[in-house]
């Protein structure tokens, strides 16, 4: 017993009205409850922070959307579960929504004048941490404690208003759900500005198992990659050089990435030109600008962390599944407020990275993702992962003893630059032509996290998306001893592209 561990006041008790749901395994795992995430909107455009407040409440009396105010809470088997209030109010609410207004233009704040911009070139930025005391509100929850023994809601929105500009921030535990479900959250929350209460989406989610009908169809072992599962010893050992990296390599870093789109349009040129000449079946001829930006950067970071060249490298792309879900009895009007991603493996040397044109990187993975989401592949997938989560807590993970694994997020399918917030501007701001900004439209978004003690999430990060400019936002967090190295190799893009001229 460890007589010296902190002490909490018991959970909150549980009020008879509350209707009681449990979580599915896919959302109660203990990486999810481990990352509690931060994402800042920021808008060149004063926003109507009544106009948002009232907004979200309506959203929460339409049909399924109640039940995103759910308290979470530990039952005694160690399980969450969501306690959803019959109603709201102030005291009580729905949502935990709070204002900080400034008088002062977003630039004359101290803090907020540090906020991440894009250049026009390609540059390396700070994530945008040491302003989060001016995005989120004093009371902002961190990790998994601050919502099972309190009884504030799933989500904390915090607004936060300057005479030029606005930042928007919404805060979650990753176990309500992932990057797809925040951007249908955002949606519906839009089109109850616009008035637009018949575009709102069906709710499923909190409490719903939509990934739990796949969990039977196909069988573990005909997943393509389970030979290469980690059991045993090999897993032991990949678990003792995981842990001595984490300790030798300690201290991380996590930057911004910005990349201007015409650098990478011609990245993508130069890369199907390449496959063109190829003509090589075994590799996928179709590559997107996300394609090719996750190829440049899987090659900059094995620069960067210079491995051992024979090592395998496993890089993990995460990729919706709703699409699936979708071709069964559900509409296609229906957000999904939960975790329905995967994860696709790409298995490649760090030599073979480092030597193969960038346009051969790109193809693998494209063609690795393409077999992994078949709708075969994910049903054995989550028969896997059901049988290792359902008895240890965690997903399997493939590759070798020594695999080094690099873990990528496209948050540009989540299309956050879209997002519609025009109903709620009051005035815009003119430091953007009209070509480059929509009024009411994100010109910047930062995600950010905090992650409970002990844990870390190294050579993991991720695309943020595309903006009205076309400059590509990344995250990504490394080792210190890297980002050196990775700046080099931004320096240089510009010249590898033979595109030193272009404004």
């Amino acid at each position: 017993m460890n007589f010296f561990a902190q002490r909490r006041a018991p959970q909150p008790e549980r009020i008879p009205t509350d209707t009681v749901l449990p979580l599915p395994i896919w959302d109660d795992q203990q990486f999810r409850r481990a990352i509690c995430l931060h994402v800042t909107f920021r808008f060149d455009d004063v926003l109507d922070t009544r106009a948002l407040d009232l907004a979200l409440c309506r959203l929460l009396e339409i049909g399924g959307w109640h039940r995103l105010g759910a308290r979470l809470r530990m039952n005694d088997n160690g399980k969450l579960e969501y306690h959803v209030p019959a109603q709201y109010s102030a005291q009580r609410p729905g949502i935990h929504y709070t204002v900080a207004k400034h008088s002062l233009r977003i630039n004359e704040h101290p803090l907020a004048h540090k906020f991440p911009r894009a250049a026009g070139q390609p540059a390396l930025l700070n994530c945008g941490k040491d302003i989060m005391s001016l995005c989120l509100a004093p009371d902002c929850p961190q990790q998994l404690e601050d919502w099972i023994y309190s009884d504030r809601p799933q989500l904390d929105i915090h607004a936060v208003t300057f005479s030029d500009a606005t930042l928007l921030s919404v805060t979650f535990l990753h176990s309500l759900m992932d990057g797809i479900g925040l951007a249908s959250f955002l949606k519906a929350w839009t089109d109850v500005l616009k008035g637009q209460e018949q575009q709102v989406p069906i709710f499923q989610g909190v409490g719903d198992d939509p990934l739990g009908q796949l969990t039977e169809r196909t069988p573990a072992d005909k997943y393509v990659n389970s030979n290469l599962m980690l059991r045993g010893c090999g897993l032991l050992i990949f678990i003792i050089r995981y842990i001595f990296e984490l300790i030798w390599y300690w201290n991380d870093r996590t930057h911004i990435i910005c990349i201007p789109g015409h650098l990478v349009d011609e990245l993508r040129t130069q890369a199907l030109h390449e496959m063109a000449d190829l003509k090589n079946e075994e590799h996928s001829t179709f590559l997107t600008e996300d394609d090719v930006l996750l190829a440049w950067w899987t090659k900059a970071t094995i620069r960067a962390l210079n491995p051992s060249r024979n090592r395998m490298v496993s890089l993990i792309s995460m990729f919706n599944i709703r699409s699936v879900l979708l071709n069964g009895p559900l509409s296609e009007n229906t957000a999904f407020i939960t975790n329905t991603i995967l994860t696709s493996f790409t298995f490649l040397r760090c030599h073979h990275i480092l030597q193969q044109p960038l346009s051969v990187i790109a193809s693998r993975t494209r063609s690795a993702l393409s077999q992994q989401r078949t709708q075969p592949q994910i049903e054995a997938l989550l028969a896997a992962q059901k049988v290792d989560l359902l008895k240890t807590g965690r997903p399997p993970l493939y590759g070798d003893s020594s695999c080094l694994m690099i873990c990528c997020t496209n948050c540009h399918r989540c299309r956050f630059f879209d997002l519609d917030f025009s109903s709620a501007v009051i005035s815009s701001s003119s430091t953007l032509s009209d070509r480059q900004k929509l009024s009411g439209r994100p010109t910047s978004v930062i995600p950010t996290y905090h992650l409970k003690e002990g844990f870390r999430l190294p050579n993991v990060g991720g695309i943020i998306g595309k903006d009205a400019s076309g400059t590509w936002w990344l995250m990504w967090t490394l080792r210190k001893g890297a980002w050196p190295a990775i700046e080099q190799e931004l320096n240089g893009l510009v010249n590898k592209t033979g595109s030193s001229d272009r404004q």
